[in-house]
């Protein structure tokens, strides 16, 4: 690929990062049109430092083909450990008795869809998990913040993170080139349903209309259920 076309496609990325920032900031709650639908439940889990308005874009498309769309207040920027995030996210999925649940996670997000689906009574609750450029192998980024070490290259976490999942049972989207994701090669899921997008960035990914399609490919499937 061209090296001034990554160039550009990254640079446009940080910038998306920046404006996701400074617009989630006085966004705590979701809108309220997301409370209604009839078609059944989606989750949203973003990834690192990001709210759901991060995965507006998705969360809209989903609720105006009929979905109620749900998130969780309470892990505020998910800046915390990822077993932190997995418990409070399990108790929110459980105390809204949500059942044949799809759960959509980007990057971190998708690490936690990963490890709820290993928790037997919240796996049972969920028909679909969606990842979208999760660090399956970790990223070389994660030795440089103590709240992202975890997610760092041969860590304890992703180093059993995929033990356990069969073949396609995990949807999985990922951008051509991804800056957040080093080395690229992390980004795909082994046993998993791969599909890459053509887009360059970690977060551009979010608002590609290919993706939008894929994932509402995927929820018109069967509920499989992790049984």
């Amino acid at each position: 690929m061209n090296i001034i076309k990554i160039i550009i496609g990254v640079v446009a990325d940080y910038g998306l990062i920046a404006y996701y920032a400074v617009k989630s900031l006085p966004k705590k709650e979701t809108p309220p049109e997301w409370r209604v639908g009839s078609k059944g439940d989606v989750l949203l889990i973003p990834g690192l430092l990001e709210n759901w308005v991060f995965m507006e874009k998705i969360g809209w498309d989903l609720n105006q083909k009929g979905f109620r769309v749900h998130t969780v207040r309470a892990i505020g920027f998910n800046a915390k450990p990822v077993d932190w995030a997995v418990e409070a996210i399990g108790e929110f999925i459980m105390s809204n008795n949500l059942h044949h649940l799809t759960v959509i996670g980007h990057s971190k997000g998708g690490v936690i869809g990963i490890k709820l689906i290993n928790k037997a009574i919240i796996r049972a609750r969920i028909s679909k998990l969606i990842t979208i450029a999760c660090p399956f192998g970790g990223s070389f980024w994660g030795y440089f913040w103590p709240a992202n070490f975890e997610l760092s290259l041969g860590s304890k976490l992703i180093k059993g993170l995929a033990n356990g999942i069969r073949k396609n049972e995990i949807y999985n989207f990922y951008p051509e080139i991804d800056q957040q994701i080093i080395p690229n090669n992390g980004l795909i899921l082994k046993n998993g349903n791969n599909q890459q997008i053509q887009v360059i960035g970690h977060c551009q990914i979010l608002n590609k209309f290919s993706l939008l399609e894929g994932i509402g490919e995927v929820i018109k499937l069967k509920n499989q259920c992790y049984n």
